[in-house]
Parts: structure tokens; C-alpha cells; sequence
């Protein structure tokens, strides 16, 4: 499935729909004509596997959205971001600690994981 399609470069993805593994392929031509290819595996995450990882690691769902503008997320959308909020015991020894915050942030196939 092509991601893009350009005067100096081309990417398309290749899926493994039962491992939920994938395959970014990037061909570049640069100025002096050559071609270079490069790749990046990755897994592919349903919003549901989010929610169930965050679930098995005591977070609950706080907001969805489509990107960074706080699009909504719908039935029809073709990334996310998924907040989930878990509160931290405190360390041993220290009064309290302030609740942890972890953003995944999927876009198209590849995902991320951001904290704090």
C-alpha cells in the first residue's frame, strides 16, 4: 500500500495481517540520479490492543483523538492517539508522586510511546 508517492521519493508498506507486522519500504533518487532504498520494520496496533496493554498495566482510557490538533476520532480514521492516565505509587521513602501520563501515538502504521 504506497504512503506516498513524489518526484524523488516513493514508500509503500507491506503487511503480515497474522504476526500484525509490517515493512516500510522508502526508494529516494537523489540529484546525481541515484537510487537508494531503505526500510523499517514495525508492528501493527489496533486502538483495542491499546486499550488492552494500557489495561494490563493498570492505565485507563482519558482521550482518543485523531492527531495532534485534537481531531476526533471516529469509526473512519486512520490514526490515533490514545492518553491514558495511571496514578504512581509513591517511591519508597517519598510522600507522593504525581500521577503518570503516556501518550501512544499511532499514525497510519507506526506507532510510539511518549511519557511524562
Amino acid at each position: 500500500m504506497p504512503f506516498h508517492i513524489g518526484e524523488r521519493h516513493v514508500g509503500f508498506d507491506t503487511y503480515d495481517m497474522a504476526t500484525q507486522q509490517g515493512t516500510s519500504h522508502h526508494y529516494s533518487r537523489h540529484r546525481d540520479e541515484t537510487v537508494t532504498y531503505g526500510a523499517s520494520n514495525f508492528r501493527y496496533i489496533w486502538p483495542a490492543d491499546c486499550d488492552l496493554m494500557a489495561q494490563s498495566a493498570g492505565m485507563t482510557l482519558e482521550h482518543r483523538l485523531v492527531d495532534w490538533n485534537r481531531a476526533p476520532f471516529t469509526g473512519d480514521s486512520e490514526s490515533h492517539i490514545s492518553v491514558g492516565r495511571k496514578s504512581a505509587g509513591p517511591a519508597p521513602g517519598a510522600a507522593g508522586a504525581p500521577p503518570l501520563r503516556v501518550r501512544l501515538a499511532t499514525h497510519g502504521s507506526e506507532a510510539a510511546a511518549f511519557g511524562g
